[in-house]
């Protein structure tokens, strides 16, 4: 959209400022070079042209026109450049700067902004699922492999020792031989506690 259409339509806000960009500027300080070159250009087309049209021979005919093709070329590549500078100069990207209404400013209560407190808990809470995450990957990645690398051969050869020594110690383990029941002490005893007990 054209600068000077833009700057019309933007005039109904007021809460916008936009100022016109720097490049169309600098684009635009080319332009008198280029015209200045180009006008140079079209006056020597038209002197080669009439000193064609007043030459007889024909080897300083054909050396003045490829002198004027030549010139004529040139000529075509300067309107180009400069119709391209005008027309990115009037197109160029602009600034737009967006003031802030005095609605939309922040919540403020002596001093106080309840919104930056609630923004800064929301980052906070963010940032520590973020640790949680990372830590849960990590362990998953890096420390259960490693684990499983290390902890499974270190626990079989625990097993192992345990197992030896649990058969060393039922070897060393002395055979208890039953001794005979006495009953006739054990009578005595019946004997001893019953009346006792009937009294």
């Amino acid at each position: 959209m054209p600068w000077c259409r833009l700057k019309a339509r933007l005039r109904t806000r007021p809460q916008i400022s936009v100022r016109k960009p720097s490049p169309g500027r600098t684009l635009l300080k080319n332009t008198p070079i280029l015209q200045s070159q180009l006008t140079n250009l079209q006056q020597a087309a038209k002197q080669l042209q009439t000193i064609m049209d007043s030459a007889t021979k024909t080897d300083d005919v054909l050396n003045v026109f490829n002198q004027l093709t030549q010139i004529q070329s040139q000529i075509e590549v300067l309107q180009g450049q400069i119709k391209y500078y005008e027309e990115s100069a009037a197109l160029s990207a602009i600034t737009v700067d967006i003031v802030a209404q005095a609605s939309i400013q922040q919540l403020s209560i002596g001093g106080w902004q309840p919104v930056g407190v609630a923004r800064n808990a929301i980052q906070t809470l963010i940032n520590s699922l973020q640790f949680l995450a990372n830590a849960g990957i990590w362990g998953v990645l890096f420390c259960l492999p490693i684990f499983l690398v290390i902890g499974i051969p270190l626990y079989f050869v625990w097993w192992v020792i345990r197992r030896r020594r649990a058969g060393h110690k039922h070897d060393r383990l002395p055979t208890l031989t039953p001794r005979p029941l006495d009953f006739g002490l054990m009578i005595e005893s019946f004997d001893g506690i019953l009346p006792s007990k009937l009294s």
